[in-house]
Parts: structure tokens; sequence; C-alpha cells
């Protein structure tokens, strides 16, 4: 009788069928997913993809900043001179009527000085210097906060950079003649000390200059 156990090579791998091989396999394709090795050695580790954060790593197309380097210096220059500028914006404006404010307050000193009995000129050179106050301190604050200089403020500028929308002016309005013919009215009325031709006169005058503020904030007509 011929031995069967003999005759099967002891060489050949076990091919014996595991159910719970087969079962996680299956998951494991359907999942998208490799099967776990079933040893406890260590799997190899995959390669990890290469990040811009590995040193020498070298970026096409990219290039950065050399704090040394004269050009990138010069920059930064021209930036925290432009900078300045813009917070130096509308200087002539602001010094020329701080100028003119200085030039009223003297004059006035010295007109209540060479003239004390004339009370109209004293009273004229004072509020003339308190209207050009007014303008320079409000073009000086307007200046701190400019975000960027104006062309004219800038000693480099093209003509180019002035192009563009400069700001709204009316086409056409007929509320300044009706404001003229108001202050008129009222200047006669107070002349003349007619009262009810001045209470009439003011009131023409608000309505009026309520209409000449507010003509464009109403909304457009629908057709």
């Amino acid at each position: 009788m011929t031995d069967v156990a003999g005759s099967i090579p002891q060489d050949e791998p076990d091919r014996s069928f595991d159910g719970d091989d087969a079962v996680d396999a299956f998951l494991a394709n359907i999942k998208g997913e490799e099967t776990p090795p079933k040893d406890d050695a260590e799997a190899p580790e995959a390669p990890q993809a290469e990040t811009g954060d590995a040193p020498g790593d070298d970026h096409e197309g990219e290039q950065q900043a050399d704090p040394n380097d004269p050009d990138e210096q010069e920059v930064e220059i021209k930036v925290g001179e432009e900078t300045k500028k813009a917070k130096n914006g509308l200087h002539i404006e602001t010094y020329m009527f701080l100028g003119l404010t200085a030039f009223f307050a003297i004059a006035a000193v010295v007109y209540a000085f060479l003239a004390p009995t004339e009370p109209v000129g004293i009273v004229g050179l004072s509020l003339t210097t308190g209207l050009t106050l007014i303008i320079g301190t409000f073009l000086l604050f307007v200046s701190r906060r400019l975000e960027e200089p104006r062309p004219e403020d800038n000693e480099d500028a093209e003509v180019s950079d002035g192009a563009g929308d400069i700001g709204f002016f009316s086409p056409g309005s007929y509320f300044p003649f009706f404001l003229a013919a108001c202050v008129a009215l009222v200047a006669v009325a107070t002349a003349y000390l007619l009262v009810w031709l001045m209470v009439i006169g003011v009131g023409f005058l608000l309505f009026v200059v309520c209409g000449f503020v507010y003509e464009y904030h109403r909304r457009p007509a629908h057709h």
C-alpha cells in the first residue's frame, strides 16, 4: 500500500483557506484600502511627500526677500517715504492758511494799536483771523487721515497719476440763483429794518438751503 503522506512534498507552502482572511480582503477592496499584513513585522513606511518646508527645497518662480539686498532696502525706504508724504499731504495749503492766520492776527493787533477808535477794522480783521484758522486746522486734520499722498504732494509723480475720477460735480442747478436772491432779500430787509420782510426772506432762505443741500440725496425719478 502506497504511503500517501510520504508522497506530499514537504516544501510546498500551506494553501489552506482561511475564511477570516477572505472577509478582511473583501472589505478592504470595498473601502479601497490595502489588506494589512498578518505578520508582526512592521510594514515599510511609505515615502513622505516633499513639502516646501524642507531645507534646501527650491521653488520655481518664487524668490525670498533678502534683507541684505540693497534693492530690497531701497524699496523699503521708498515705502517709508510714501507713508511719510501721505501724513504730510496738503501741507502747502495748510501752511498757507495758517500763515494767513498769523498775518491777520498781527494785523488786527497793529490796527487796534494804531486806530483804537475804529472798531470796524478790528472786528473785520479778527473775524478774518478766525476764518483762516478754521480752514487751516481743517486741512491739518484732513492731511493726517490721507491713505496715500496726492499727485500734487509727490515730487516724483507723473501726469498719469492724476487720471481718474476726481469727484462729483453738479451738472446744473437752479438753487444757487434762488439762494442768492433770498440772501439779497434778507439783506435789504435788514438794512431797512422791515421785520415782516425779514421773516419772509429767512423762510425762503431756509427752504432754498435745504433744497440745495439735499438736491442729490433724493431718489431718482422712476420712469
